[in-house]
């Protein structure tokens, strides 16, 4: 649904987006890779980084909104889902299935589960095996001469179908896309052996952008973009119209479970960032207790009031709210994703004054200042629209809320010494 709404923004040049995209995300896997194999032994956490070279208010900053950032994700992710289940249940209303969907991802975790990420990772081999099928059939299609090119193509009006300001508001909702997969990467200082990780991330990289740009050039090819709406994923809009039996339907149903599962997990990482900050002394006491089934009960009830608030936004915003939260959750994955290319810089600039080669990739600095600027192009590009501008407040909101709470706590634990020295 995300790819539909930008398509509508941005027309083909929608394969641009995603190039510079690619681009971008190149280099945040390689900053994060090389900081891992540096210094590993940071518990799996790029905040230890940020905080080291950017300094604590970076840190504490980097911590909120990443939870924020986490928050706006699974909520567009339960709105994504009840949008989905729209095509068979249309007169239910999108809140009513959010708070339905919710409720079951609050109770499975309630319940404690260990095997949160081989879930994950077999629905992730699903999504993706249906994105090869996907791309298969289209292109058997194309290639036996049942689908023919559409002469958007070649017009130009069709490339930025409403001009560089709709190319650069689609910028914010691209990067959305990639916002799990980098999620992962920020969380894999965990692994027993670092040193696979830089190799790793390439082969991610790589394979997202042969994925995602051939799934794009296939649907762009096939239908003409009158034929895409936002409120139906391209991928099930041209298997309906190809008439394959079913297709469709199973489509629909996998991408449902799929990101049923995304949110589930989520909310499951999530509920954990906070007993994280609190554990950092970052976040009420409370919010680090942990049950003995292992549940986070205070974070996941704290994470889930404000699930449920974006559920109540989406009483009054039924039409809206999906392009609402996705690209909030995209802007504020903005400023994260341009905390940690500064952080690398950062860094460098370190290991270079010590003589220490560790943790180089190529391009530096110019590729990681490209990236920035990227990032920042995107940023400013959501004044352009007003439902990406009010994302785009929503997302600053938050920066600025952690940024004075930091201030805050800062001041109670001066306080706190002061008392004790007396």
């Amino acid at each position: 649904m995300t790819t539909a709404t930008t398509i509508r923004e941005t027309g083909i040049s929608i394969l641009l987006s995603y190039l510079v995209g690619v681009f971008a995300v190149w280099a945040i896997f390689d900053s994060l890779g090389a900081m891992i194999v540096t210094e590993s032994g940071s518990q799996g956490s790029f905040i230890y980084y940020v905080e080291k070279y950017l300094g604590t208010l970076f840190g504490f900053i980097g911590g909120w909104i990443y939870w924020a950032a986490g928050v706006l994700a699974m909520s567009s992710e339960i709105t994504g889902i009840s949008i989905f289940t729209q095509k068979w249940l249309p007169s239910v209303p999108i809140w009513m299935l959010s708070t339905i969907y919710t409720l079951l991802a609050l109770g499975i975790n309630l319940i404690g589960m260990n095997n949160y990420g081989r879930i994950e990772s077999f629905f992730a081999v699903v999504k993706t095996a249906a994105l090869v099928i996907f791309i298969g059939v289209v292109f058997y299609f194309i290639l036996g001469g049942r689908v023919a090119a559409h002469a958007h193509f070649t017009r130009t009006d069709q490339w930025f179908a409403h001009g560089l300001p709709g190319f650069l508001t689609s910028l914010s909702m691209m990067f959305f896309t990639f916002g799990g997969i980098v999620a992962t990467g920020m969380a894999s200082a965990e692994v027993e052996n670092p040193r696979v990780i830089p190799s790793a991330f390439r082969k991610i990289v790589l394979l997202l952008a042969v994925l995602y740009l051939l799934s794009l050039f296939a649907i762009l090819y096939a239908i003409p973009l009158t034929k895409i709406v936002e409120n139906q994923s391209p991928m099930i809009t041209i298997l309906t119209l190809l008439r394959i039996p079913y297709a469709d339907a199973v489509l629909n149903l996998i991408m449902i479970l799929a990101a049923f599962s995304t949110a589930i997990a989520a909310m499951f990482g999530v509920s954990h960032i906070l007993v994280s900050l609190s554990k950092r002394e970052e976040a009420p006491s409370l919010l680090a207790k942990i049950n003995k089934r292992g549940v986070p009960f205070p974070s996941l009830i704290v994470t889930t009031i404000f699930v449920f608030l974006f559920i109540v936004a989406s009483y009054f915003l039924p039409g809206s709210i999906y392009e609402i939260l996705t690209t909030s959750a995209g802007v504020v994955y903005l400023f994260l994703w341009g905390m940690i290319l500064y952080t690398y810089l950062r860094f460098r600039r370190f290991q270079q004054e010590s003589a220490n080669e560790q943790g180089k990739v190529w391009g530096i600095p110019w590729r990681f200042w490209l990236a920035i600027l990227i990032l920042t192009i995107a940023l400013v590009g959501s004044v352009f629209d007003y439902k990406h501008l009010i994302s785009m407040l929503i997302s600053v909101g938050f920066v600025l809320i952690a940024g004075f709470s930091y201030f805050i706590l800062i001041r109670r634990k001066g306080t706190r010494a002061a008392e004790k020295l007396r």
